[in-house]
Order: structure tokens, then sequence, then C-alpha cells
């Protein structure tokens, strides 16, 4: 790897539209975890107060039962009592106020005493003024040491006392972000509403001659699939087949190698002739390829990286959108939007339509049929042969179900003998089905308030990954594969890697869809070396919902494995519905399976 950066042009920022536009969520997510949390903790110190005024009245109770005396209760204290009780209590309190004076006062004594043995002369007006000039020239000093180091740190500007400046480009910075989001949203809620008023526009302009393009094309495929032999309309295809979509706009036909040798056989052991260009002059031949294959790194987004191209290319080559510096929307490219939408639901419409004439035309065919049968049989009738009328329309029938029968048993070995066509890729996100939930019919607020009380969901820590100082170990040579496997990689590195393993997917959803990112990260080390501050910040920088399912968290809080599962359950459901999530897992060690 060449680096031809500074180190400080290594580390990778975190996008910061993953928490400003959910900052109002976050806000009332983490009111609701703590006023959770605080109920809770209210709950759990009732419960323990009620449990020791219980223990307290159970052991007042046995004290009572094991006393054998039972005292009788004082009289009650007359008037005079409680006067000469108040008396010696007012007594005793000016008694008190004497002492503390007398005790002050020979303190002072003492005091004059050691400085008149010392030799100090005794204290006048003259040095009390010098005394206070002392101390307010102290003062004055402190006052303008503080000044000095205030303009030295704004000299070299790491003066964080000062009030910030109005012209701070920070501020300003700040400012015209608020403005962008707050004329984001204004074009966002005009486009809105223009998108309804388009949509409308286009249907009462467009929509008719959609629809006529639709029914042609739809009773050209009836016509061209009807069995001529037995006068069927082929079945139109189901809903969830795609109804008229195939019809519509047919799919490409896929190359198979059968075609090929059924066309001009296989060309193996043929050479290929030279091309020639104009005027006869031989074209030098295309290098022949290696028979080993290139190893190339995995392609995921070529062909969306490709379509998004043509895109642009389509939509904005030759658009001049200079002027439009507040980024509203464009007519047109809105109604090149909308279009194929009004046109799948046209569709929808016309497919409703057809498959109710293909009902009909079906009913009317039966019915043409039925009277044909009937005319026949009555001019078979008047010629006095009715037996053979009947016999032979038997036989024309039980004849057409055996070749239809033959026909239908020909088409399966047809496609039997034909290679299948490649089979769709497949989902790797798609799971099988599971079992029937046991937390269905609580509702997902309860089940957070019961993970917030256990302390399993709660306010992950603001940690940022500028507070994870770390250094990258570089070289000056390539590490050897099989020599240096045994270096470890710097911290720069493990932090760089849980940026973009545990929040750059969750920026694009093309990118979380398309793209093999990884679900679990293992972060290992030594004591303090900064593993928790990498899953906060990374959790803070996702704006995911923090689940700490760490020993010392659910220690003793879900016993017996059905407890466990229970939990697991609620957790794991809850990830889901509040994705992005993380769940965090602190010396996983110590946690047993």
């Amino acid at each position: 790897m060449e680096l031809h950066l500074p180190l400080d042009k290594l580390d990778i920022t975190p996008p910061r539209f993953l928490t400003d536009d959910s900052k109002e969520m976050f806000k009332a997510r983490e009111a609701f975890l703590i006023q959770a949390h605080s109920d809770a903790e209210v709950a759990r110190t009732k419960v323990q107060a009620e449990k020791e005024a219980a223990a307290k009245a159970a052991a007042d109770f046995q004290a009572r039962k094991n006393r054998t005396e039972v005292l009788a209760p004082p009289p009650p204290l007359t008037e005079e009592e409680c006067i000469l009780i108040i008396q010696a209590e007012e007594r005793g309190r000016q008694s008190r106020m004497k002492i503390k004076e007398l005790e002050k006062q020979k303190r002072m004594q003492e005091v004059e005493l050691e400085k008149q043995r010392s030799g100090q002369k005794p204290l006048t007006k003259d040095t009390a003024v010098g005394v206070l000039q002392r101390v307010a020239r102290g003062f004055n000093g402190r006052l303008q040491t503080e000044a000095l180091v205030l303009d030295e740190l704004t000299l070299i500007h790491m003066n964080n006392f000062l009030p910030p400046d109005p012209n701070d480009p920070r501020i300003k910075l700040d400012s015209t972000l608020k403005k962008r989001k707050e004329l984001q949203l204004i074009n966002e809620l005009e486009e809105t509403d223009a998108m309804v008023e388009t949509k409308e526009k286009i249907k009462e302009l467009e929509a008719q001659e959609m629809r006529e393009i639709m029914q042609e094309r739809i009773n050209v495929w009836l016509n061209v699939n009807r069995d001529p032999e037995f006068n069927e309309y082929p079945p139109f295809p189901k809903v969830n087949q795609g109804g008229s979509r195939d019809i519509i706009d047919p799919p490409p036909q896929l190359w198979r190698p059968e075609d090929e040798k059924k066309k001009g056989g296989d060309d193996k052991g043929k050479k290929k002739k030279p091309k020639k260009g104009k005027h006869g002059i031989r074209m030098p031949s295309e290098p022949e390829a290696d028979g080993e294959d290139v190893p190339l790194c995995p392609n995921y987004f070529g062909r969306h990286i490709k379509r998004a191209l043509e895109a642009y290319i389509e939509t904005w080559h030759d658009k001049d959108d200079y002027n439009n510096h507040q980024q509203k929307y464009i007519p047109d490219i809105l109604k090149n939007t909308l279009r194929p939408l009004v046109f799948e639901e046209v569709r929808i419409e016309v497919d409703v339509g057809s498959r109710e004439l293909l009902v009909q035309l079906k009913k009317k065919i039966a019915a043409d049929a039925k009277e044909a049968y009937k005319i026949a049989l009555k001019a078979a009738r008047k010629e006095g042969k009715e037996k053979e009328f009947k016999a032979k329309v038997k036989t024309e029938k039980l004849q057409a179900k055996k070749d239809k029968a033959a026909k239908i048993k020909a088409k399966k070995e047809a496609a039997a003998n034909e290679p299948p066509p490649p089979p769709p890729p497949k989902d790797p996100r798609k799971k099988p089905k599971r079992k029937k939930d046991p937390t269905e019919k609580e509702s997902v607020e309860s089940l957070t308030r019961e993970l917030a009380s256990e302390g399993i969901m709660r306010v992950c820590p603001k940690r940022s990954f500028d507070e994870y100082i770390c250094q990258d170990y570089l070289r000056g040579v390539a590490p050897d594969p099989v020599k240096d496997w045994l270096i470890d990689n710097s911290m720069a590195h493990a932090k760089r890697l849980t940026i973009e393993y545990a929040v750059l997917p969750l920026a694009s959803e093309l990118v979380h869809k398309n793209a093999p990112f990884v679900r679990t990260l293992l972060i290992h080390g030594g004591r303090r070396t900064g593993k928790t501050l990498l899953a906060h910040a990374a959790c803070t920088a996702a704006g995911a919902t923090f689940f700490d399912l760490s020993a010392k968290v659910i220690d003793g809080k879900y016993v017996g494995a059905r407890n466990v599962a229970r939990m697991l359950q609620i957790v794991f459901k809850l990830a889901k519905i509040m994705s992005p999530s993380m769940i965090y897992i602190d010396n996983v060690e110590q946690v047993g399976i």
C-alpha cells in the first residue's frame, strides 16, 4: 500500500446525516428510556422499602412475642411538670451560650498574651490599612495575570472562555446547514404537492393512450397464443406472476448452448478467418486468451453503476441546471419519474378488465358452440340421422380429448428435454420461517419498558471516534505473509475497520443490500485499550439503538432456560423493529452458553 497522504488524511469520517436527519426521534427515544429507567428505579426503591418495613415489623412482632413482662405506658405529664421541663431546657441553653462566649474571650486573651511575649505590636489603624492594601494589590495582580493569560490564549486561538464570535466560520457553517435543511424541507413539501398534481395530469392526458396500447398488445398476445384446433384462449397470467408485465414488455431471451448447436453446430477445431477492413486490408487478429482465468475482485456494483451512469446521461447530460440555485424540482424530470408509476397503475386496471373480458369471451365461445350443436342436431333429426350425429359428436369429443392430452404430453417431453433455465439468484438475506413469537400479544412499548427497567436497553454514552487516540504502524517495506504474520495491526487500523464494518454500510441502502457486510465484530485486546470506547462511538455515529447483554447486566435477572430464551427473543425483536441496532456484550468469555 503506497501512502502518499499525511497521517491525518487516513482517518475515515463517519457520515453525519445518519444522526442529523433523525435528531427528534433520538431525543424522544432517549427521553423514553430515561423515564423508564427512573420509573424502574422508583419501583425498585419502593419494593426495597416495603421489604425493609416488612422485615422490621416481623422483628418487632418477634420481640414482642418473646417479651415476658408487659410494661404499662407512663402517665401523661401535667401542665406544671411541662413548664418545669421547658424552664430547665432554657436555662441549659443559656448556660451553653455563656460558656461559648467565655471560651471565645479566653482564646482572644491567649492570642494577645502570645503576641506580647513574642514582641509584636498590637494591631492599629495603620497596620490594618497596610494589610488591606496588600490584599487589594494581590487581587489586582491576579486580575492582570488572568487578562494576560486570556490575551495569550486568544493569540494562539485556544481561548475557550470568550463569548462566541458572531463572525466565527463555525457558527456561520452551523447556520448555513440549518438554513439548508429548512430549504430542503420546503422543497420536499413542494415536490410532494407537485407529484400529486403531475400524476393526476398524466392520468388525464396520457392514461387513455397507455390503456389502448396495452389492450392492443394483450389482444395480439391472445390471438397469437390461441389454439385454433380447439378454439381455446390461453390462461391469463396471475397477479403473483406479474400479470401482463411480460406481455407488454417481454423480457430478453436467454442464450443457451443448444441454440448455438442448432444453428451451425460446434465451431471447435475451425480456424477463424482474419477480418478484412475497407479496401480488402486485413485487420490484425485479436490475441488469444490464456487458458487460466485472471483472478478478479468480486463485482457487486458493476451493473448498478452502469445503470446509474446511463440514467445520468439520459437525464442530466444535456440539462442546464445552472440557474436552479435553490435546488427546486424540475417538472420534466418529475414527469419522467412519475410516468412509469402511472403506467403500472393503468396496467393493473387493464389486467382486471382483460381477465373479465377473457371470461366473457370464453362463455360466448361455449354458448356459440352449444347453439351450433343444437342447430346441427335439429337438422339431423329432420333427416332421421340423430343417432349417427350423436355418435359422431361423441367420437369427435373423445378424439379431441386424446389430441389435447397428446399435445400436452408432447409439450412436457419437449420441456423436459430442453436444458433448464438458470435459476434466479437467491437472496442471501432470506431466512427460513421461524417459530411462533411468544411475545406476539405484548406491545412494543411494554417490551421496551421491560428491557429498560432491567438495564439491558439504555441510552448509549455519547462518544466520538476523535476521542480514540491512536497511531498507525507504518513500515518502509511491505510485510512478508510468511515471516511477518505475527505482527499485530495498529490501533488506527482497528479504528478504521470499526467505522468501515459498523457505520459505513448503513449510509447506503444499496450497499447494505448488495455488498457482503460484517454483522458481528469481535474487538479483543488488553485492559483499558479503548474497546468499549470504539463500541460506544460506533453506536453514536450510526444512530443505533443500544442493547447491553453483558454478564454484569443480565446476571440474576432472567433465571431458567425459558426466561433466557424469552429475553433473547425480545432483544432481537426490538433490535429489528428499532434498526439500526447494536447488541453489545462486554467480556463475552464470561457469558455461559
